[in-house]
């Protein structure tokens, strides 16, 4: 899945698990209030819960999809 699949799902969280375990990775089911970090493609996101972890993984891919050379 490329990151502009992952930006437009209807669930982006929920799209980029997918994304993430299928290329082989882990994908812990968290409570909401656990702190959770997700590392994936070289970009990190860190959030209280998977939502907000996946919110900051997604700006955090967008700057670098706008940073790259």
């Amino acid at each position: 899945m490329k990151l502009d699949d992952i930006l437009n799902a209807k669930d982006p969280a929920a799209a980029l698990r997918d994304s993430v375990i299928a290329a082989g990775g882990f994908w812990a089911e968290p409570n909401s209030t656990a702190l959770f970090e997700i590392h994936f493609a070289g970009v990190a996101g860190v959030g209280i819960g998977a939502e907000e972890a996946a919110k900051a993984w997604l700006q955090a891919a967008k700057l670098a999809m706008d940073t790259a050379p």
